[in-house]
């Protein structure tokens, strides 16, 4: 797939994405990630959930392609078919990076692990999992190398919500710096491990 000038060609497993609004490139090889990103100026959105109107993401979905949202922020459907990936969020220093564990907690429930990796700032990084019924409970690691655990019953994960990833920047005050959708996609007794790159 050709790069060309608003649109990016991301590499997630091994698979080609394009993406829009910004210039970016991240190639997997083996456990080492490495990401190029050009700024066109526009802020990106907060991604979860499809966006409707991008035609280019259509497309790629359309085809049978797990594409990334915009910018190469945020994750698409389908990224839970996948057994790893990487995404950006609004804040362009950011890199987290997922992996797909099958058949690794009991089958009634999705697990989910926050992990500050020794390459990031060490600041406390957190997801808000709400569990669709009204509460909402918070994966919190603080330090690298530090992890942190929580799950929801399968069922829970069929109710449309997002896991909202977030980071204190100046003054510690905290903000939302992604949501993360599609959640309906994962299988009994998965873990889903995200892992902090950079920040």
């Amino acid at each position: 797939m050709p790069d060309s000038p608003g649109s990016a060609v991301c590499y997630v497993g091994d698979q080609a994405l394009a993406c829009k609004n910004a210039k970016i490139t991240m190639l997997w090889k083996g456990s080492h990630v490495t990401r190029q990103s050009e700024s066109i100026g526009r802020r990106l959105p907060i991604f979860g959930v499809a966006v409707p109107g991008v035609e280019e993401e259509a497309a790629l979905v359309g085809a049978g392609v797990t594409a990334q949202a915009q910018g190469g922020v945020g994750l698409g459907p389908g990224w839970a078919d996948l057994p790893n990936g990487a995404f950006g969020t609004e804040d362009a220093a950011d890199l987290i990076t997922y992996e797909v564990q099958k058949k690794a907690v009991p089958d009634d429930v999705v697990e989910f692990t926050l992990a500050i990796s020794y390459t990031s700032s060490g600041w406390a990084k957190a997801i808000i999992m709400p569990d669709g019924e009204g509460n909402n409970f918070i994966i919190q690691a603080q330090g690298r190398g530090s992890s942190a655990s929580n799950g929801l019953y399968v069922g829970q994960t069929k109710k449309g919500q997002v896991l909202t990833f977030r980071k204190p920047k100046g003054f510690g005050i905290w903000y939302d710096v992604i949501q993360i959708g599609y959640l309906e996609g994962l299988d009994p007794g998965d873990r889903v491990m995200f892992t902090w790159q950079h920040d």
